[in-house]
């Protein structure tokens, strides 16, 4: 980003020139830490039309760009504390290749008793015999482990390819967070397949348990090969 952002007037930041960017791509900001000073510390606001205020989440020094298409202008506060040591940047970016040119469809016929019902095509329910015991989302994908969900453990891992393109399938074993009502453990197949281009990947989930293992593994490769990006 162009230091040059400093100290902008707002009709003056929102005329800012874009930064391209990949929809979900990390931006980092690191200042330089201030002998005598603390740490820098950042916040970050997102400004809309009508110049209005929003936080916006930031994630040690750096955030993730939004998903969907569209320019953003954000405003960020550089920190170091004890005393009036404070700077304020604007910077705006386009994300390119949007999640709306992203879609999923299905090529292929699935294994008896199964069945995707699609809602839109970014996401959608995998049912078994008429119940729901999985789903399909799209997820950031970051690299390495980025994508499992929260409270998972990872019993195994293995490459394999499938109609939406290479992907890893990991066995999980999950459980719920500490604060919910309903506490359970449960196994689940996830797999994830990295969009290209992006730092999208889909996310699909089959719930499962040991008697059911080896036939949920053979529907979910089936199913895999079913899926394609339109």
């Amino acid at each position: 980003m162009d230091n040059s952002n400093f100290g902008l007037e707002m009709n003056d930041a929102m005329a800012l020139p874009a930064d391209v960017v990949k929809p979900g791509a990390r931006i980092d900001f690191k200042a330089a830490e201030v002998m005598g000073l603390d740490k820098p510390s950042y916040k970050v606001q997102l400004v809309d039309e009508n110049k209005e205020f929003t936080d916006y989440p930031v994630d040690n020094h750096s955030i993730v760009a939004p998903y969907y298409s569209g320019e953003y202008l954000f405003n960020l506060e550089i920190t170091w504390g004890n005393g009036n040591h404070q700077i304020f940047y604007w910077f705006k970016v386009n994300t390119e290749k949007a999640i709306e040119q992203i879609g999923l469809k299905i090529n292929d016929s699935l294994p008896g008793g199964w069945n995707i019902n699609l809602n839109g095509d970014k996401e959608g329910q995998i049912l078994k015999n008429g119940k729901v015991v999985g789903r399909i989302e799209m997820v950031g994908y970051y690299g390495d482990n980025s994508s499992l969900p929260n409270h998972s453990s990872i019993v195994r891992r293995e490459d394999i390819v499938s109609g939406l393109g290479n992907a890893k399938m990991y066995i999980l074993d999950r459980d719920m967070p500490a604060a919910s009502p309903e506490q359970r453990t449960w196994t689940e197949l996830y797999v994830v397949a990295p969009i290209s281009d992006s730092s999208l990947a889909f996310g699909v989930s089959i719930e499962t348990d040991d008697f059911s293992m080896n036939s949920d593994m053979a529907a979910m490769r089936n199913i895999l090969q079913s899926l394609a990006l339109k």
